[in-house]
């Protein structure tokens, strides 16, 4: 929404994007609430990963702001020629996170989310633009502010915009909180690796259905250089229960480098021990197996007294090698984000475990 003019800044004597709102949109109050809510949420926002205003403003009857000027193109604009390689995607989706954390943080939630709206400039920064849908402080939902954002195709009833990008809380006008923006980029992701949305369907109804009730085609399948544990990291992000996501984007952040590092790290330990690599991972994943076994029979079966509060201890990588550290926290970040969901149970939070990493307790 708006128009975009490259314009100058006299008196700083920058270039600057100068975004307007459209004459025939000026009366329209929706238009308007959207175009000066995203002034005001860029405003409370200070990221590079995240597009810049400088100023907002009416002047003769037209609202404006005055943004950084971006040379570039959209990712949609990418991914119209083809699909990306999977660690491009990665490193774009990292980028993404980092700039909705950064807004979570600050209390604003994206709600928008999509190919249109991510920007890759020149030197390949990446930036989310287009913030008129974002909701901050008290989290809630608006449908028809939503509604304003999906529009038809007359000739072909193919539905153009959001739609395939929303999470199942968002259409159906449930209350808002930051896990709609990681289903979001969840969909996202897909549709860099796969050439096409998770969920886009002929018509709007048909996406909608596909939101709430279907699977997107498994991307192994797809794509068979695409590594396990990347699949896997997606559908996280794409489950239909908020409380079964990631539950914040500096989660999905530490699985997006993990997922690249362990790729990286077995890429490499195949070929000369490829033995000793499976072997290694059997036990990982049997290892993990009998400690979430053992954690959920202590809360089921186990003593009659009440647990309120727990704390998961950072595990110890015990080869001695730094490069697989990311192992063991990644490890303890799971456990944590899993026991969580345990109804009644007081977690302590990642950071205040993590002071005791490397020490006696």
């Amino acid at each position: 929404m708006g128009e975009v003019y490259h314009a100058k800044d006299l008196r700083l004597s920058r270039d600057v994007a100068l975004k307007v709102l459209p004459e025939h949109l000026a009366r329209d109050a929706q238009a308007l609430s959207r175009f000066e809510r995203e002034a005001k949420a860029l405003a409370l926002l200070n990221n590079s990963r995240i597009v810049a205003i400088y100023d907002f403003g009416v002047h003769d009857g037209i609202s404006f702001a005055v943004m950084e000027l971006l040379k570039g193109e959209t990712l949609r604009s990418l991914l119209s020629r083809s699909s990306l390689p999977w660690k491009k995607a990665v490193e774009i989706g990292m980028s993404v996170a980092e700039g909705l954390h950064a807004a979570h943080s600050d209390g604003i939630i994206h709600r928008d989310l999509k190919p249109e709206n991510i920007f890759i400039t020149n030197d390949g920064s990446i930036k989310i633009l287009d913030f008129g849908l974002a909701q901050w402080k008290a989290y809630s939902s608006n449908p028809q502010t939503e509604v304003s954002t999906i529009t038809h195709h007359p000739a072909s009833g193919t539905v153009m915009g959001t739609i395939p990008y929303m999470s199942p809380e968002q259409v159906r006008g449930e209350t808002l909180d930051p896990r709609t923006d990681i289903f979001s980029l969840g969909a996202v992701l897909y549709e860099m690796l796969a050439g096409s949305a998770a969920f886009a369907r002929k018509t709007g109804a048909d996406t909608v259905s596909a939101i709430l009730n279907d699977q997107p085609p498994s991307l192994s399948r797809l794509q068979k250089n695409i590594p396990p544990a990347l699949v896997l990291l997606i559908e996280h992000c794409l489950e239909k229960e908020p409380p079964t996501r990631f539950q914040t984007a500096r989660d999905l952040i530490f699985a997006l480098k993990s997922s690249l590092s362990t790729s990286e790290n077995v890429q490499l330990r195949t070929a000369p021990l490829p033995k000793r690599s499976k072997h290694m991972y059997v036990a990982a994943a049997a290892g993990l197996v009998l400690l979430f076994a053992a954690i959920f029979s202590y809360f089921l079966l186990g003593t009659k007294q009440p647990i309120h509060s727990i704390a998961i201890l950072p595990f110890t990588n015990g080869n001695s090698d730094p490069d697989t550290d990311y192992l063991s926290d990644g490890i303890t970040e799971s456990i944590i984000e899993s026991v969580t969901t345990i109804p009644d149970l007081r977690v302590m939070a990642r950071g205040t475990v993590f002071t005791y990493k490397g020490k006696e307790v």
